[in-house]
């Protein structure tokens, strides 16, 4: 990942894009992991918030990520990540 303050710019988008992109990247291959029965990442013994803080950590702050995920139509405050299961 990139250093801390980088805005992408672009075909990437904005940060909340970013951010958007992620969460559905790490739920979605979560439940396929789960499906599939994939030996299952570190992350995901983690709730989706703390996961994407750990992804994201160098590109954007966990305040500003936990505040994306809460204005985001897909997510759900607290979700239990075994409700994937």
């Amino acid at each position: 990942w990139v250093c801390s303050g980088y805005e992408p710019k672009g075909e990437y988008g904005s940060k909340t894009e970013l951010i958007r992109r992620n969460y559905y990247w790490y739920t979605k291959h979560k439940y396929e992991r789960v499906k599939n029965k994939v030996l299952p990442m570190a992350l995901d013994n983690r709730t989706p918030e703390d996961a994407l803080c750990e992804i994201l950590i160098n590109t954007v702050s966990c305040d500003d990520i936990r505040t994306a995920l809460a204005n985001y139509s897909g997510y759900t405050p607290h979700e239990d990540p075994k409700s994937l299961l």
